[in-house]
C-alpha cells in the first residue's frame, strides 16, 4: 500500500481508502452527525454543558445512506495534483471530530464516543481537554522525529525509529521542490513560488529520482525504481508492507506540528502500523552531495520539510488525541491550509464548505470491522 499527502501552503498527503457494504447511520452532538448538528456561523466554543455542533468524519465502508449529510460524502470528487483521488481515505475504527467553530481560549471540553460494528463489536471512550490561548500547536521536542513521539506517546501509541534510508528519501524529494522553486523564473532571480509537491515531473533537475513517492523510496533503501511493479516481495525494505509521504511547505520541529493539526496528515502519525521515519528539509538537502555545485540555497521562504513514513501492518492499538487531562490544545484548524481541504464544497457531491473549525480530535479504535452507528458529542465544561 501506498500512500501520500499534502497541506498548503502549510502542509501537504493523500491517503488511499477502504471498501466495503452497508449501510451506516451517525450522529453528532446537538443533531449533528459525520456532519454535527446546527449551523456554522458565528462565535466560538459553545455554552457550558450543552453539545457542540460538529462534523465527523468515519473510516471504512461507503454508506449509502447517512442521516445528515457527511462532512465529507464517501466517494465524492476532489482533486490533489491534477488527479482526482477518493476522499474516503480513513479506515475501519477511525474517527475524526471537529467542532463547526473554533473553540475557546483555555477552556475545558469533554468528548465522548459511542459506536458499534457490523460485526457486533462495541466501543467507548471518554476523555477531557483544556485549550490553550491560541490556533497554534504546542511544541515538545527539539527533533522531528522526537516531536513525532512524544505526540504518539500523548496518544498511546508506541514510538518510531528513525530510518536512514528514508530519510534520504525525504532529503531529496525537499531538495527537487526547493530546486524547482528556488529556479522558477529566473533570470532576474527567483521569487517565492510555493513548489509543494508529492511528484516529480521534471527529469532534469539535479534532485530528481522518480515521479512516484514509493518509488523514490525504493531507490533510497538500494532498489530499482519499478521495484513495487516487478512484484517485489519487499520493495521499500524487509518487514515495510506500507509506505506514507507528508510534504510541509515549512520546515523543521514547526512542520510535524503544523502536520499533526490536520485530518489527512495525522493519519500516519497515529497508526499502529508505523514504525519508522525519515525526513528531510531545505537545509539537510542543501548539505546533500547532490548540491555540488549549488543549485539549492540553505535559506528561502519555504523548506519543504518531507517525512516518509514505514509501515509493518501492525494491527491498529486504541489511541485517541488530546490526551485525556491534556491542556495547551490549539483552539482551531483552516482547513484551507491542508490539500485536500477535508471540508469543502470542492468535494463534490453536497460536501459542506467551511473554512476555520475546532482542532481535529481523533480516535482510533482496534477494529478491522466496518462502523453501523456512531454517535459522538463534544460538550463545553
Amino acid at each position: 500500500m501506498r500512500a501520500h499527502h499534502l497541506l498548503i501552503p502549510l502542509v501537504a498527503a493523500l491517503l488511499a481508502g477502504c471498501g466495503g457494504g452497508g449501510n451506516t447511520t451517525m450522529t453528532g452532538g446537538g443533531g449533528g452527525g459525520l456532519v454535527g448538528g446546527g449551523g456554522g456561523g458565528g462565535g466560538t466554543g459553545g455554552s457550558a454543558g450543552s453539545p457542540i455542533p460538529i462534523y465527523i468524519l468515519v473510516g471504512g465502508h461507503k454508506p449509502t445512506s447517512v442521516n445528515p449529510v457527511h462532512a465529507v460524502p464517501p466517494g465524492a470528487d476532489i482533486f490533489l495534483d491534477g488527479l482526482n483521488v477518493d476522499t474516503n481515505r480513513l479506515r475501519p475504527g477511525e474517527i475524526y471530530i471537529m467542532a463547526k467553530n473554533a473553540l475557546s481560549a483555555n477552556t475545558n471540553y469533554t468528548v465522548a464516543v459511542t459506536a458499534s460494528t457490523f460485526g457486533s463489536e462495541n466501543f467507548t471512550r471518554t476523555w477531557s481537554f483544556t485549550t490553550g490561548a491560541t490556533a497554534n500547536p504546542p511544541t515538545f521536542a527539539g527533533t522531528v522525529i522526537g516531536e513525532l513521539n512524544a505526540l504518539r506517546g500523548q496518544a498511546g501509541a508506541a514510538a518510531v525509529a528513525s530510518s536512514s534510508n528514508f530519510a534520504k528519501a525525504g532529503r531529496h524529494h525537499s531538495g527537487y521542490q526547493c530546486e524547482v522553486d528556488d529556479n522558477f523564473n529566473t533570470p532576474p532571480g527567483p521569487p517565492a513560488h510555493l513548489s509543494i509537491t508529492h511528484n516529480e515531473p521534471l527529469s532534469t533537475k539535479r534532485f530528481f529520482v522518480d515521479n512516484d513517492f514509493a518509488n523514490r523510496i525504493s531507490v533510497a533503501v538500494g532498489k530499482p525504481a519499478t521495484a513495487f511493479a516487478d512484484g517485489d516481495p519487499a520493495p521499500w525494505g524487509t518487514g515495510i508492507t506500507t509506505v506514507y509521504e507528508d510534504v510541509a511547505s515549512s520546515g523543521g520541529v514547526p512542520a510535524m506540528d503544523q502536520l499533526w493539526n490536520t485530518v489527512y496528515h495525522r493519519i500516519p502519525m497515529l497508526r499502529a502500523e508505523v514504525a519508522a521515519i525519515g525526513n528531510g528539509d531545505r537545509t539537510d538537502a542543501a548539505g546533500d552531495g547532490l548540491n555540488t555545485p549549488s543549485v539549492i540555497s540553505s535559506t528561502g521562504t519555504f523548506s519543504y520539510q518531507t517525512i516518509e513514513f514505514a509501515g509493518n501492518g501492525a494491527m491498529q492499538t486504541l489511541v485517541f488525541w488530546p490526551a485525556d487531562g491534556q491542556t495547551g490544545i490549539p483552539i482551531s484548524f483552516n482547513t484551507n491550509s491542508e490539500s485536500p481541504d477535508p471540508i469543502s464544497a470542492g468535494n463534490g457531491n453536497g460536501t459542506t464548505d467551511d473554512d476555520v473549525v475546532g482542532p481535529p480530535l481523533t480516535v482510533l479504535f482496534p477494529t478491522s470491522q466496518d462502523f453501523n452507528a456512531v454517535t459522538v458529542t463534544l460538550t463545553q465544561n
